[in-house]
């Protein structure tokens, strides 16, 4: 990492395009005095964390802009620096104006990403933990995600990591006063002794690894895939749900050729809504690339939606996949109340199941679901049945948008229940201590010699110390920081 040793400067907001406000952030400089010439009124006037409206100038004394600052002192700021935020207006050829003459007029380098916060962590202001929960916080896409980030910003983890670190030093301590002291304090009560510190760190370890099993690819970046054979409708209903002519309905098999995504905004937070080739055999060089990657997106969803047209042949080729809800389209048509039902016996009962149909010329007919649905499942108020018994006794009105939105914020809640371990760098770690104290237990109730003992133990102890950022490598840490945007 190639930071600036120096004063620097950012903006913090408004990166991407015009907003009402912009906010830059200025930290390392002397004192306030060196800036006096930027302000119009004298330095002596600011207080710290408390608001002053003035106008910045120019080196001519021309008025640059009419804003707010906010002074923070060192230590008592976020880099533990002297800081100042300017609140501007946000025009971002505005915006850059200002920063151009802060660089060139007061020697400021510009920040690069994430060097705010390295300079916070350098100074003691936010340990590691910290650190990787502000970046989860800023680049967090759902409100779980946000809360985690938030929780380990304020140090919920970084207590139990420090906790685990401080038990394996009094274990270690016991180890050591076996060598010097056994003697003098009677082997079978530093034996005691040694036991329960051993226990206690083996249950802190498990408890942590259980947070680190829930895979997190698809909770970080969570993503719901359409899938099915050729002509099945995937198409017709991920436009339906992006609200938009995004992936072209053709009755020509193969029209879908690789796969196509959209952001979509759910109750759990934003995920990626995919559209995905038609799945079948012996077609073309590149349609057999876009169903390759097909299967990987299939293979690596959060939720997966398999879209069935019952008029079709149709063979159940996806006993392999975990199907998180089945759409039957081309439910407005008049023989297909006898395709469904010959078909509905092909899945097992539990997975939930909706049927749904255009009308043609558009508008989008009412949509029918089926349970069971599971314990806990809302679907609001659903209404009356649509068919007779004949079809089942459990099919409904509803929205498919509603149904997906509340059956995949359902799998979310199961999956983020234990509140899983979200950094991988946190995860790997984990699980090497997990791996390392089992093996640890075992090598400590069969063997006697506690030089052994102690060397392994030493190894984990290494372990929990890159955990809470006590030894951190330099590569590990530029990966971290040179992840944050510009102006954090």
């Amino acid at each position: 990492m190639n930071y600036a040793t120096g004063p620097i400067v950012a903006c913090s907001t408004c990166l991407q395009g015009n907003a009402g406000l912009a906010v830059l952030r200025l930290s390392g400089f002397d004192s306030l005095d060196s800036l006096q010439s930027f302000f119009d009124k004298p330095v002596s006037k600011f207080t710290p964390r408390k608001q002053i409206h003035l106008n910045l100038l120019s080196n001519t004394k021309e008025v640059l802009d009419d804003v707010l600052v906010t002074y923070f002192p060192t230590p008592f700021s976020f880099t533990g620096e002297n800081v100042l935020e300017i609140s501007l207006h946000g025009n971002i050829v505005h915006v850059e104006r200002i920063i151009s003459f802060i660089v060139n007029q007061f020697s400021f380098s510009r920040a690069q990403p994430g060097e705010f916060t390295y300079r916070a962590f350098k100074n003691g202001k936010l340990n590691l933990a910290q650190v990787e929960g502000l970046d989860l916080l800023l680049s967090a896409d759902s409100n779980f995600l946000f809360e985690q980030g938030l929780s380990q910003l304020n140090g919920e983890l970084y207590l139990k990591y420090h906790q685990l670190y401080k038990s394996l030093l009094e274990f270690t301590a016991s180890v050591e006063l076996s060598i010097d002291f056994s003697d003098d304090v009677g082997e079978e009560q530093i034996k005691n002794l040694q036991h329960k510190h051993l226990k206690k760190i083996h249950s802190d370890i498990s408890h942590l690894e259980k947070r680190c099993l829930t895979p997190i690819g698809s909770l970080l970046e969570p993503s719901i895939v359409l899938y099915g054979l050729p002509n099945a409708g995937k198409s017709t209903v991920f436009n339906y749900l992006v609200a938009d002519e995004r992936s072209i309905v053709s009755s020509i098999e193969g029209t879908t050729r690789d796969y196509i995504s959209e952001s979509l905004l759910l109750d759990l937070g934003r995920v990626r809504l995919i559209d995905t080739a038609g799945l079948r055999d012996g077609v073309d060089v590149i349609e057999q690339e876009g169903i390759k990657r097909s299967h990987f997106q299939i293979n690596n969803a959060f939720f997966k939606i398999l879209i069935v047209n019952p008029h079709s042949h149709f063979e159940n080729k996806f006993n392999d996949v975990d199907i998180d809800l089945i759409i039957f389209t081309h439910a407005d048509t008049p023989d297909f109340k006898s395709k469904f039902s010959n078909l509905r016996s092909q899945f097992s009962a539990s997975i939930p199941m909706v049927l749904w149909g255009q009308v043609e010329g558009g508008s989008m007919g009412a949509d029918r679901s089926s349970g069971p649905m599971g314990a806990n499942i809302d679907f609001g108020s659903i209404g009356a049945q649509l068919f007779d018994g004949s079809i089942g006794p459990d099919i409904f009105y509803g929205d498919i948008l509603h149904i997906i939105n509340t059956l995949a914020g359902y799998k979310y809640d199961i999956l983020t229940k234990n509140k899983p371990v979200l950094v991988a760098r946190q995860r790997e770690l984990i699980i090497d201590l997990s791996v390392k104290i089992n093996k640890f237990v075992d090598l400590f109730n069969t063997i006697d010699d506690i030089a052994v003992i102690s060397s392994e133990l030493s190894l984990i102890v290494n372990v929990s110390q890159e955990l809470i950022g006590v030894f951190t490598p330099d590569d590990v840490l530029h990966h971290i920081f040179n992840n944050f945007c510009i102006g954090k």
